[in-house]
């Protein structure tokens, strides 16, 4: 389910303020009494100003911006609340926003419902351009300019608050709406990969992943760490392509990596193992709406390729295959790691990737011997 958030939604009950309390993050020491009072009469707003005042003055963004919030939960027409918490996130957007957050619709957004074999995902992305922030006009490669910036958050269940984990900076002569379906493809493909894979790079790498998109360069994209450029993103291109090199780099950025694969036009090979793997996962969950673009080429695409590549690995598995550096070598490892996830699940193929990354497909096979030794006897079953 998808739906959007607009200025002035109706006011939360305060039973609900009362429940998230304080759940956005205490600070303790000079704010120790404000928010004890806080704490005690959750519906008390004034008390609940002197505590976004206090933060606000010291630069805790995130808590201050979670007590306005609480406020214009309650009070949506409250202009003097609205107007400090704009204030803020002009000043930068929160590392993380309170539950109360998409109620107060502080900024137009849009919320994502992505339900998966490994539960319930729930996502959400700006859908307003923000002036870029200090720390974020320019990529780290090229040092290119960029002006706007999208972000996009998780709900994360442990923490009862929204976690940002992507951000889409956009370029000069980058439509809006091109900006909106890069962050959210890069979304739903964060919760399918934590899903199967339980990988999660903004958790490893304790920052976001960083879109970079732009005029510039040739057609198509590249990842570099956790940032991931599409270029020449003014030119049209059909769903698929979008979809496939979206994907692609996203493997590049999330997937444990195998490489080694120097003869081919990729060294390393989970970003096509993602492109192979990612509609898969997409068609088995249910998000009628989250994905940008149509997805039936891709997914259509994307099977075949799968079904081409698994029968060529059938059999015992060859370790001798996997010596060497080219096309046919790394074909052998699609296959193979394609007929484990078939036979044996997305977490066992999970677990032997991140028991051979960066030692190759060799040690992979190894892996999946000790992990999945079904992956090699039991015959495929029908998608």
């Amino acid at each position: 389910m998808c739906y959007r958030a607009r200025a002035f939604m109706r006011a939360i009950p305060f039973w609900l303020l009362a429940l998230s309390g304080l759940a956005a993050g205490a600070v303790g020491g000079e704010f120790a009494d404000l928010e004890g009072a806080v704490a005690k009469q959750p519906g008390d707003l004034r008390a609940r100003r002197a505590l976004a005042e206090a933060y606000a003055a010291r630069g805790f963004v995130e808590e201050s911006v979670a007590q306005y919030a609480a406020i214009l939960g309650a009070e949506p027409e409250d202009a003097g609340a609205r107007t400090q918490a704009e204030i803020l996130l002009n000043r930068r957007m929160p590392r993380w926003l309170s539950a109360d957050t998409p109620a107060a619709a502080l900024f137009e957004h849009a919320c994502c419902d992505l339900r998966t074999e490994g539960g319930i995902y729930r996502f959400l992305g700006t859908t307003a351009r923000f002036a870029a922030h200090e720390g974020e006009r320019f990529d780290g490669v090229h040092e290119w300019r960029f002006p706007s910036v999208e972000y996009g958050y998780v709900w994360e269940a442990a923490a009862a608050r929204w976690e940002l984990r992507a951000r889409c900076h956009t370029g000069e002569g980058i439509a809006p709406e091109t900006a909106d379906k890069v962050l959210a493809a890069v979304l739903v493909f964060h919760g399918l990969v934590r899903s199967h894979l339980n990988c999660d790079p903004t958790r490893v790498r304790r920052r976001p992943i960083d879109v970079w998109v732009t005029q510039e360069g040739p057609r198509g994209a590249r990842a570099v760490g956790t940032d991931i450029y599409a270029y020449a993103a003014h030119v049209p291109r059909p769903p698929e392509e979008w979809l496939r090199v979206l994907a692609h780099e996203y493997g590049h950025v999330s997937f444990p990596g195998i490489g080694g694969f120097e003869a081919t036009d990729d060294a390393y090979a989970d970003g096509y193992l993602a492109e192979l793997l990612l509609p898969k996962w997409l068609a088995a969950a249910t998000v009628p709406q989250g994905m940008p673009w149509p997805v039936e080429g891709w997914q259509a695409e994307a099977r075949a390729k799968r079904a081409a590549l698994m029968a060529a690995a059938e059999g015992e598995l060859d370790e001798e295959r996997l010596r060497g550096s080219d096309r046919a070598a790394r074909d052998y490892f699609l296959g193979l790691a394609l007929r484990t996830e078939e036979r044996c699940g997305s977490r066992r193929l999970g677990e032997a990737l991140k028991q051979s990354a960066g030692g190759g497909a060799r040690q992979f096979a190894v892996a999946v011997r000790a992990l999945a030794p079904d992956a090699s006897t039991a015959p495929a079953r029908a998608e």
